[in-house]
């Protein structure tokens, strides 16, 4: 098959051999959102570096070319499980440092992720934790706020009926950087009131310290 689509003068085809079941559905995921956005008449890019300066860039599943010219950040993500938090944590503290960076007006601070998840409780748990890793992040902000915004839907959602303005529709998506208003028992509300312990704060490694403190949140 990568050898027909090279023949076609697709010079970057390359034969797939991922066989973890989660890669390849992750994978199919990017495929779809590349398929959606080429019916849509829309440019996008998988998998390529944007750069913010010469050694900071970011490679986002998909970057979408909307139709006025922005660049739109789209990811695609599954079920995130507590073993998962680091590397949810580093994605995340990239993209921050991405964005304080980052002097291009173009590219839209509002990410999308799209979970591949259906509707319910594995879905609400994901997003819990993916929001108290933005709350931890955004306490080492001076503002308290992240330098962009996380907008979350379902795949399936997004399929069935695509968003691809500049701004988002905020009534279908759900914004994990957004001050929560709910009580004290939600994840992000519960990271202000329930500190990592000292004792726990062994490494000098900012990074190491914001996992932990994920960790700690999952399981205190």
């Amino acid at each position: 098959g990568a050898a027909l689509r090279r023949s076609m003068d697709y010079k970057d085809a390359r034969s797939y051999s991922q066989k973890n079941p989660i890669a390849q559905a992750h994978a199919l995921a990017v495929l779809d959102i590349h398929f959606a956005a080429g019916q849509a008449g829309l440019q996008v890019l998988t998998e390529r570096r944007l750069q913010a300066t010469n050694n900071l860039y970011i490679r986002p599943d998909c970057l979408v070319t909307l139709e006025d010219e922005h660049l739109a950040i789209f990811e695609l993500e599954q079920l995130a499980r507590p073993d998962y938090l680091p590397r949810i944590t580093r994605s995340l503290r990239q993209k921050v440092e991405f964005f304080r960076q980052n002097k291009d007006e173009n590219i839209s601070s509002e990410i999308r992720v799209l979970f591949n998840l259906k509707p319910g409780a594995i879905y609400r748990k994901t997003l819990q934790r993916w929001r108290g890793v933005c709350g931890l992040l955004a306490k080492d902000e001076k503002s308290r706020t992240l330098p962009f915004s996380l907008l979350v839907m379902p795949l399936m959602d997004f399929l069935a009926n695509p968003d691809w303005d500049l701004h988002p529709n905020k009534t279908r998506w759900t914004d994990l950087t957004a001050k929560e208003k709910t009580s004290s028992s939600t994840l992000g509300e519960a990271i202000s009131a329930k500190t990592l312990p000292s004792k726990l704060k062994t490494s000098t490694s900012k990074q190491n310290i914001l996992i932990l403190e994920a960790f700690w949140q999952e399981f205190r």
